[in-house]
């Protein structure tokens, strides 16, 4: 609804940020720019006023792209509704709305079902021991640490460290954040660009904050990259409505911001610049070191692996990379008995890994004690996801059990 000069500003700010180098630059990003594609076009196709299907149509899109898009029908609702300057209070919309996003929002939910069940590791989502005090501490810190990642982009990297612990005024940041969100989209008194940018903002980063934890992180880059595009709308869309100079700060911070951008691409020129640059920023960040060792070890440095890997422990007893390399190349020389140790470490994460424990039952059987074998497969039992994974256990344990 703005001019096209106001428009561009805001494009360019959004598109110039450093936090979106991680989604252009890594190969596996383009999910995130396709899915961004799609939901942009369906929001153009609604905001024209084009027909249901073809809405639609963009709408599978970006749900096909990444699941993040099961928001999508959301945004649509208060951009439907800011578009006429309406409140979603007004009893009278909610038919129309129902009738046109209806197709759309079953298919997210649909989306959504399927999402819980298969991601996190087979299912691994839906068991979440956090409480609900948890959970909103756990989003406040996204939400403020995502607001100053955009506000404040210095120091950017790819592995941002949840907090072991948060405090009750995080919870209270995210209740008061959703809430005084939710009631500014839905209210007609706000204006079209900053109802618009909130629902972007808040919407797409909804399925990141770990309400329900079906990834490894609360904050990435990545994360950022259409609900940067909602913070543009609010820092830069209402701005331009009411400040003529405020034209001329959007260009020189679209400069600023590129020229942030091309520093940041460097980092992104190899895994060993990305996870070099974690360690500059962080010198004792247990995942970087683990990464590292991948690459030493890759590289046939099996001296200099080790030492990653042992550092990576010490920050993290637990590090999976670590454990896993670690157990890898105790086998390589076939010393079973260390190869169990790190495997064993490697089940308190991974422990819905049926292969895993068919590992661990072999290395046992190796080292003479068949009736932990039986023991370990019996654990591969109950964490199977599929008939074929199931009969494969029972079928080992047959074999142990006959010799």
């Amino acid at each position: 609804g703005g001019s096209v000069s106001g428009s561009l500003v805001v494009a360019f700010v959004w598109m110039l940020h450093p936090c979106l180098v991680e989604s252009v630059a890594w190969v596996a990003g383009r999910k995130d720019i396709l899915s961004a594609l799609f939901i942009l076009l369906s929001l153009g196709a609604a905001a024209r006023g084009q027909p249901r299907w073809v809405v639609f149509v963009f709408g599978m899109g970006a749900l096909l792209a990444k699941p993040v898009a099961v928001v999508l029908p959301a945004v649509l609702v208060v951009q439907d509704l800011a578009i006429r300057g309406k409140s979603l209070w007004e009893i009278a919309e909610w038919k129309g709305l129902f009738q046109r996003y209806a197709g759309l929002g079953l298919a997210a939910i649909l989306l959504v079902i399927l999402t819980l069940f298969f991601q996190g590791q087979g299912g691994q989502a839906l068991v979440d021991p956090r409480g609900i005090m948890e959970r909103l501490g756990g989003a406040g810190w996204a939400l403020w640490r995502s607001l100053s990642l955009w506000f404040w982009p210095v120091g950017l990297h790819t592995a941002y460290d949840d907090p072991e612990v948060l405090s009750l005024g995080f919870a209270v940041l995210a209740i008061v954040l959703i809430g005084l969100g939710g009631w500014a989209m839905s209210s007609a008194k706000l204006g079209r660009a900053w109802r618009v940018g909130l629902a972007l903002f808040l919407f797409l980063l909804l399925p990141t904050l770990g309400f329900v934890r079906a990834g490894n992180h609360l904050v990435a880059d990545r994360y950022l990259y259409l609900p940067g595009l909602g913070l543009s709308l609010i820092f830069l869309g209402g701005l331009l409505k009411a400040r003529p100079w405020a034209l001329v700060l959007g260009i020189v911070l679209a400069f600023f911001l590129g020229s942030l951008s091309k520093v940041q691409r460097k980092n992104w020129l190899t895994t060993r610049t990305l996870f070099e640059r974690v360690l500059e920023l962080e010198p004792q960040h247990s995942y970087a070191l683990a990464k590292l060792g991948n690459l030493e070890r890759i590289e046939g440095r099996l001296g200099a692996a080790r030492d990653y890997y042992q550092a990576s422990l010490e920050q993290d007893e637990g590090s999976p990379d670590a454990h896993k390399n670690l157990a890898e190349m105790a086998l390589e020389v076939q010393d079973y008995e260390k190869a169990y140790g790190h495997y064993r470490e490697l089940v308190k994460r991974w422990g819905r890994e049926v292969w895993l424990h068919e590992i661990l039952a072999k290395l046992s059987y190796n080292l003479g004690e068949l009736d932990q074998a039986v023991a370990h497969l019996q654990k591969g039992l109950v964490v199977a996801r599929s008939d074929e994974e199931r009969e494969q256990v029972k079928r080992l344990i047959s074999e142990m059990q006959g010799r």
